[in-house]
């Protein structure tokens, strides 16, 4: 599944001394059908991807994919805070008002998250204190429960999600070669 609707591939006119950017525009749907393909394919053993070859272009690293994937149990002991943080490693972002694919929202001891690869359910986790106390699965539309979970796996909101360790290496480099860069203008 490639995921753009639209994609014009940058080009120079040397008649006319026009150059012409690159340009494209991603398909919401699109994006949510290759994370749901991908999700799928990490958590079953019976899947078969039917897809266009420019649908593997541009993918991200899978191994730093599987890095950031986290099993969340009821009943595990949980810092409330660090779970929203490692939410936001994850590549979901923080969004009381507006409550979409990709996102998340904590109020009280309470932590709606919607994954990026399903637009009809999210996931409602509830603390009690640093502990997991509840799980469910709601509809997005209606907002009634589904079904109560024991256990989930959380895929990545974007399949360029990087772990920590990694995102790290890339500050300390980008650190390094600003320091060299510095050194070289003074």
């Amino acid at each position: 599944i490639s995921h753009f609707d639209y994609y014009q591939p940058e080009s120079y006119i040397p008649r006319r001394d026009l150059f012409i950017e690159k340009d494209s525009s991603i398909n919401d749907d699109l994006e949510r059908l290759r994370l749901s393909a991908t999700t799928s394919l990490l958590g079953y053993d019976d899947v078969i991807v039917i897809a266009s070859v420019s649908a593997n272009y541009g993918l991200g690293n899978p191994e730093e994919y599987l890095k950031v994937m986290e099993k969340i149990k009821v009943g595990e002991k949980r810092a409330y805070k660090s779970f929203l943080l490692k939410l936001v490693e994850m590549g979901y972002s923080r969004n009381e008002v507006v409550f979409d694919r990709g996102s998340f929202r904590a109020t009280g001891e309470c932590v709606d998250i919607f994954p990026a690869y399903n637009d009809a359910e999210f996931i409602r986790i509830e603390f009690f204190g640093d502990e997991i106390e509840r799980m469910a699965v709601f509809d997005a539309l209606e907002r009634n429960e589904i079904k109560r979970l024991d256990s989930v796996m959380l895929y990545a909101a974007s399949q360029f999600a990087v772990g920590s360790e990694r995102l790290n290496l890339a500050i300390k480099s980008i650190e390094d070669e600003l320091a060299l860069r510095l050194k070289f203008f003074k």
